[in-house]
């Protein structure tokens, strides 16, 4: 599972990698309890703010929803948006090999804590990707939003349940979106409730991935609700299924290479051609 263990060089280099740093961080603030939630919206202001995006917060209930967007070239076509949730299942600590909110790098090269899997690595990820786009000035058609929620984990009823109730909901003018999925313990990776079109980039890249039901529920069932076609799909192949278990871990090398397929599937959702019937008039049931 682990493969070949990485040198003392190449520990050294994930280290002091910017985006391994950042994954760090976000884990540091335990969101396992809602007194930390103002820390996540200010994590996330400042990652906006470094790439120049705009950085909105909505309180249509009591709790706040992040949403950073990269606005396409024709914002008037409906847009995509990568879903993802800050709070974390609670912990206990005396059963883990490390601290859960230490985000511990150990010698195989695989970082520790609550939310590596379940959310905060891929919301790293999507972030990351849109820096890669921005930095290689790749051409976006549609506009890219990148929302964080609050309470995924307690069923979403301070944060996108009456989000998607109001206007600047609407506002956002979603035509598809990506959520959360499953971890994979060999090279397969699983798109739930698939359409199978954007996978063809993933699979052209090598990797192998299967259509799945999904065994547990996420805020992709509340937007395929009102009509927004949703898929659940997770980077994280050979990895030990560790969601809201003990010694929750990412493998750094698999983290990283995430941010890559990522950047693939933005460019080939966001380039979606115009008049696209299904995504944009939403009618993936």
């Amino acid at each position: 599972m682990c493969g070949v263990l990485p040198n003392e060089r190449e520990l050294q280099r994930y280290k002091n990698n910017p985006s391994v740093k950042k994954l760090q961080e976000y884990i540091r603030i335990d969101t396992s309890t809602l007194e930390n939630v103002e820390l996540t919206v200010q994590f996330w202001k400042r990652q906006a703010e470094e790439l120049g995006l705009l950085f909105n917060v909505y309180r249509p209930g009591r709790l706040p929803v992040c949403v950073t967007t990269l606005r396409g070239r024709k914002p008037e076509l409906p847009s995509i948006l990568l879903n993802s949730h800050s709070d974390v299942v609670p912990v206990d600590t005396d059963l883990w090999t490390y601290p859960p909110f230490s985000a511990h790098i150990d010698d195989n090269g695989d970082l520790y804590g609550r939310g590596a899997q379940d959310t905060k690595g891929v919301s790293i990820q999507y972030m990351d990707a849109l820096r890669k786009i921005i930095h290689n000035n790749i051409t976006l058609e549609r506009t890219v939003h990148v929302m964080v929620v609050p309470d995924e984990e307690t069923g979403s009823f301070g944060g996108l349940k009456p989000f998607i109730e109001t206007d600047e909901f609407k506002s956002l003018n979603i035509g598809f979106a990506l959520d959360e999925g499953l971890t994979s313990s060999d090279n397969t990776m699983a798109g739930t409730y698939v359409d199978k079109r954007p996978w063809h980039t993933i699979q052209d890249m090598g990797f192998n991935i299967v259509p799945v039901v999904c065994p547990a529920t996420s805020d992709m069932i509340l937007l395929r609700e009102i009509g927004i076609p949703a898929i659940g799909f997770s980077s994280r192949t050979n990895i030990r299924n560790k969601l809201h278990d003990t010694d929750e871990y990412i493998p750094i090398d698999n983290f990283l290479r995430g941010t890559d397929i990522y950047v693939a599937l933005i460019k080939s959702l966001a380039n979606l051609p115009e008049g696209n019937s299904k995504y944009d008039h939403c009618d993936i049931k």
